[in-house]
């Protein structure tokens, strides 16, 4: 009984190495870069443009720039740029860079509370007051718990619009 059980402890162990492997392999920026360039290079970014240069004519139609929530830390007494993730805070920085060059355009944050904190909607807006933006041209998305609950309130606005560049 007991040789039966021994092919299956060699293949057990492959198993572990394998995924433990891959799993190393995954974690590397050169092979996670690899991965996902297809996907970000299926639309072109937004281009860098000057206060005096002409919009492309399909980024002066957009009447919207959304933040996505990433993640803050509610650190009290500190400024909301300071509380924000750095991918929080890169996502807002390039949401206020658009916001002003498209001054009809509003800023819509999104990001629920975690643990009875703020939310991350709100600390967004504050961040983005902050870096110039008027909060009558912000709104906040604060129910949202992932990405596909953050894009539904966003579906009537953009209904009848086309999202390509």
């Amino acid at each position: 009984m007991a040789d039966a059980a021994r092919p299956a402890a060699p293949a057990g162990w492959t198993c572990v190495t394998v995924a433990t492997v891959l799993l190393i392999l995954f974690c590397k920026q050169v092979v996670s870069g690899l991965l996902v360039r297809p996907l970000e290079t299926m639309y072109p970014p937004i281009p860098e443009l000057s206060a005096d240069q002409p919009l492309p004519s399909a980024l002066a139609a957009c009447r919207y720039v959304v933040v996505l929530g990433s993640g803050h830390a509610d650190v009290p007494d500190q400024a909301a740029t300071t509380k924000l993730s750095e991918a929080g805070l890169a996502r807002i920085v390039e949401g206020v860079r658009l916001a002003r060059l498209l001054p009809a355009a509003d800023l819509i944050v999104s990001g629920p509370a975690v643990h009875g904190n703020s939310t991350h909607a709100s600390v967004l807006a504050r961040a983005a007051a902050d870096l110039g933006i008027d909060p009558a041209r912000i709104q906040q998305i604060d129910t949202a718990r992932d990405t596909e609950d953050e894009s539904r309130p966003c579906a009537p606005w953009s209904a009848t619009r086309r999202w390509r560049w």
